[in-house]
Protein backbone atom coordinates (compact mmCIF):
# COMPACT_ATOMS: atom_id res chain seq x y z
CA UNK A 1 0.00 0.00 0.00
CA UNK A 2 1.23 3.85 0.72
CA UNK A 3 2.60 4.39 3.91
CA UNK A 4 4.36 7.66 5.32
CA UNK A 5 7.20 7.80 7.61
CA UNK A 6 7.43 11.64 8.42
CA UNK A 7 8.07 13.56 5.23
CA UNK A 8 8.93 10.22 3.34
CA UNK A 9 5.96 8.41 1.19
CA UNK A 10 6.61 4.87 -0.03
CA UNK A 11 4.09 3.26 -2.63
CA UNK A 12 4.26 -0.62 -3.16
CA UNK A 13 2.79 -3.68 -3.14
CA UNK A 14 -0.17 -2.23 -5.49
CA UNK A 15 -1.54 -2.30 -8.71
CA UNK A 16 -2.23 0.92 -10.35
CA UNK A 17 -4.62 0.73 -13.23
CA UNK A 18 -8.11 1.73 -14.22
CA UNK A 19 -9.70 -0.19 -13.01
CA UNK A 20 -7.47 -0.45 -9.76
CA UNK A 21 -6.63 2.00 -7.18
CA UNK A 22 -6.50 1.31 -3.23
CA UNK A 23 -6.57 4.57 -2.14
CA UNK A 24 -9.17 6.33 -3.89
CA UNK A 25 -11.60 6.55 -7.21
CA UNK A 26 -10.40 4.94 -10.27
CA UNK A 27 -9.48 7.21 -13.67
CA UNK A 28 -10.56 5.18 -16.65
CA UNK A 29 -6.90 6.75 -18.23
CA UNK A 30 -5.19 4.87 -15.69
CA UNK A 31 -3.90 8.99 -15.00
CA UNK A 32 -3.39 9.22 -10.89
CA UNK A 33 -1.95 12.51 -9.42
CA UNK A 34 0.36 12.22 -6.01
CA UNK A 35 0.96 16.63 -4.71
CA UNK A 36 3.68 15.44 -2.49
CA UNK A 37 4.17 18.70 -1.00
CA UNK A 38 7.73 18.51 -0.69
CA UNK A 39 8.03 15.32 0.90
CA UNK A 40 9.99 12.15 -0.59
CA UNK A 41 8.34 9.37 -2.38
CA UNK A 42 10.08 5.90 -2.67
CA UNK A 43 8.09 3.96 -5.18
CA UNK A 44 9.17 -0.14 -5.33
CA UNK A 45 7.63 -3.51 -5.94
CA UNK A 46 4.17 -2.29 -7.48
CA UNK A 47 2.99 -2.45 -10.84
CA UNK A 48 1.64 0.88 -12.35
CA UNK A 49 -0.43 0.40 -15.86
CA UNK A 50 -1.16 4.11 -16.31
CA UNK A 51 -0.09 7.54 -16.03
CA UNK A 52 1.52 7.94 -12.50
CA UNK A 53 2.47 11.95 -11.83
CA UNK A 54 4.51 13.27 -9.11
CA UNK A 55 3.88 16.89 -8.41
CA UNK A 56 6.46 18.47 -6.02
CA UNK A 57 8.95 15.60 -4.56
CA UNK A 58 11.16 16.19 -2.68
CA UNK A 59 14.74 16.43 -4.32
CA UNK A 60 15.92 12.14 -4.52
CA UNK A 61 12.70 10.72 -4.80
CA UNK A 62 13.35 7.23 -5.81
CA UNK A 63 11.48 5.43 -8.55
CA UNK A 64 12.40 1.74 -7.78
CA UNK A 65 15.02 1.78 -4.70
CA UNK A 66 16.62 -1.07 -5.72
CA UNK A 67 13.75 -3.38 -5.96
CA UNK A 68 12.01 -4.26 -9.00
CA UNK A 69 8.92 -2.16 -10.58
CA UNK A 70 6.89 -2.28 -13.55
CA UNK A 71 5.29 0.50 -15.57
CA UNK A 72 3.41 1.35 -18.93
CA UNK A 73 0.79 3.39 -19.60
CA UNK A 74 -3.04 2.02 -20.01
CA UNK A 75 -3.63 4.24 -23.13
CA UNK A 76 -0.97 3.37 -25.58
CA UNK A 77 0.29 7.01 -26.16
CA UNK A 78 0.34 8.63 -22.99
CA UNK A 79 3.25 8.89 -20.86
CA UNK A 80 4.18 6.29 -17.69
CA UNK A 81 5.46 9.21 -15.52
CA UNK A 82 5.32 12.42 -15.22
CA UNK A 83 7.53 14.53 -12.59
CA UNK A 84 7.10 18.03 -11.86
CA UNK A 85 8.61 20.13 -9.57
CA UNK A 86 12.17 17.65 -8.13
CA UNK A 87 14.75 15.40 -8.94
CA UNK A 88 14.13 11.92 -8.90
CA UNK A 89 16.49 9.09 -8.92
CA UNK A 90 15.02 5.54 -11.15
CA UNK A 91 16.99 2.59 -9.70
CA UNK A 92 15.06 -0.33 -10.40
CA UNK A 93 16.36 -3.93 -9.82
CA UNK A 94 16.42 -5.83 -12.65
CA UNK A 95 15.23 -8.97 -10.86
CA UNK A 96 11.00 -10.05 -11.07
CA UNK A 97 7.78 -8.78 -9.53
CA UNK A 98 6.82 -11.96 -7.88
CA UNK A 99 3.14 -11.83 -7.16
CA UNK A 100 2.93 -14.50 -4.58
CA UNK A 101 6.49 -12.58 -2.35
CA UNK A 102 4.11 -9.32 -2.82
CA UNK A 103 0.12 -10.96 -1.90
CA UNK A 104 -1.00 -9.27 -4.81
CA UNK A 105 -2.21 -10.01 -8.27
CA UNK A 106 -0.89 -7.76 -10.64
CA UNK A 107 -2.79 -8.88 -13.77
CA UNK A 108 -6.40 -8.89 -13.41
CA UNK A 109 -8.55 -9.15 -16.20
CA UNK A 110 -9.01 -5.26 -16.68
CA UNK A 111 -5.08 -5.31 -16.16
CA UNK A 112 -3.53 -7.61 -18.89
CA UNK A 113 0.29 -8.27 -18.88
CA UNK A 114 1.86 -8.70 -22.19
CA UNK A 115 2.34 -10.97 -23.19
CA UNK A 116 1.07 -13.43 -20.46
CA UNK A 117 -2.64 -11.61 -20.57
CA UNK A 118 -4.38 -11.54 -17.07
CA UNK A 119 -5.84 -14.30 -15.21
CA UNK A 120 -7.22 -14.53 -11.48
CA UNK A 121 -4.23 -16.38 -9.18
CA UNK A 122 -1.02 -15.25 -7.65
CA UNK A 123 1.02 -17.27 -9.65
CA UNK A 124 3.45 -14.77 -12.16
CA UNK A 125 5.97 -13.14 -12.45
CA UNK A 126 7.28 -10.11 -14.05
CA UNK A 127 9.79 -8.45 -15.63
CA UNK A 128 10.85 -5.39 -14.31
CA UNK A 129 11.13 -2.21 -16.28
CA UNK A 130 9.54 1.27 -17.69
CA UNK A 131 7.49 1.31 -20.95
CA UNK A 132 6.31 4.79 -22.20
CA UNK A 133 7.31 8.53 -21.98
CA UNK A 134 9.23 9.84 -18.94
CA UNK A 135 8.92 13.72 -18.57
CA UNK A 136 10.43 15.56 -15.54
CA UNK A 137 10.58 19.51 -15.37
CA UNK A 138 14.20 18.87 -13.24
CA UNK A 139 16.49 16.89 -13.18
CA UNK A 140 16.44 12.86 -14.01
CA UNK A 141 19.19 10.10 -12.90
CA UNK A 142 19.55 7.06 -14.11
CA UNK A 143 21.54 4.93 -11.39
CA UNK A 144 21.07 1.52 -11.92
CA UNK A 145 21.15 -0.52 -15.30
CA UNK A 146 17.92 0.44 -16.67
CA UNK A 147 15.66 -0.65 -19.64
CA UNK A 148 13.40 1.83 -20.86
CA UNK A 149 11.17 1.42 -23.95
CA UNK A 150 9.62 4.46 -25.09
CA UNK A 151 11.21 8.22 -24.85
CA UNK A 152 12.84 10.20 -22.14
CA UNK A 153 12.43 14.31 -22.03
CA UNK A 154 13.34 16.85 -19.47
CA UNK A 155 13.84 20.28 -18.49
CA UNK A 156 16.78 19.58 -16.23
CA UNK A 157 19.54 16.78 -17.08
CA UNK A 158 19.28 13.44 -17.74
CA UNK A 159 22.19 11.49 -15.85
CA UNK A 160 23.14 8.02 -16.53
CA UNK A 161 25.54 6.30 -14.12
CA UNK A 162 25.12 2.94 -15.65
CA UNK A 163 23.79 0.89 -18.71
CA UNK A 164 21.00 2.57 -20.27
CA UNK A 165 19.57 0.68 -22.61
CA UNK A 166 16.32 2.49 -24.46
CA UNK A 167 14.43 1.05 -27.16
CA UNK A 168 12.71 4.52 -28.55
CA UNK A 169 9.63 4.32 -29.61
CA UNK A 170 8.72 7.28 -32.71
CA UNK A 171 5.34 6.96 -31.45
CA UNK A 172 5.95 9.90 -29.19
CA UNK A 173 7.23 12.10 -31.51
CA UNK A 174 4.86 11.39 -34.25
CA UNK A 175 1.75 11.36 -31.97
CA UNK A 176 2.63 13.25 -29.18
CA UNK A 177 0.45 12.79 -25.66
CA UNK A 178 -1.79 15.38 -24.94
CA UNK A 179 -0.23 18.33 -23.63
CA UNK A 180 2.78 17.61 -25.29
CA UNK A 181 2.34 18.73 -28.76
CA UNK A 182 4.02 22.16 -28.13
CA UNK A 183 8.21 22.03 -27.41
CA UNK A 184 8.29 25.45 -25.55
CA UNK A 185 5.63 24.55 -23.19
CA UNK A 186 4.53 21.75 -21.64
CA UNK A 187 0.86 21.78 -20.63
CA UNK A 188 -0.44 18.64 -18.49
CA UNK A 189 -4.59 18.06 -19.33
CA UNK A 190 -5.34 16.43 -16.03
CA UNK A 191 -8.91 17.47 -15.97
CA UNK A 192 -10.30 13.65 -15.37
CA UNK A 193 -7.34 13.04 -12.56
CA UNK A 194 -7.56 12.30 -8.98
CA UNK A 195 -5.14 12.88 -6.46
CA UNK A 196 -4.05 9.60 -4.96
CA UNK A 197 -3.53 11.18 -1.64
CA UNK A 198 -4.32 14.26 0.12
Amino acid sequence: GMHQTGREITLEHVLLSPNSNPFGETNRRGIYVIDLQGSKIVIRNCRVYGTLVLMDPMNRSRIGDGFAISMEPAVPHFPSLIVSGGDVDIDPSNGGLVESALGVNLNPPAAPFYPIGSDDDLDDTFSSGIKGLIFSSHKLRFKTSNSIEGAVMSHGNVEISDMFDLKYDSRYYRNPPPGFSGPEEIRLLLGSARRVTE
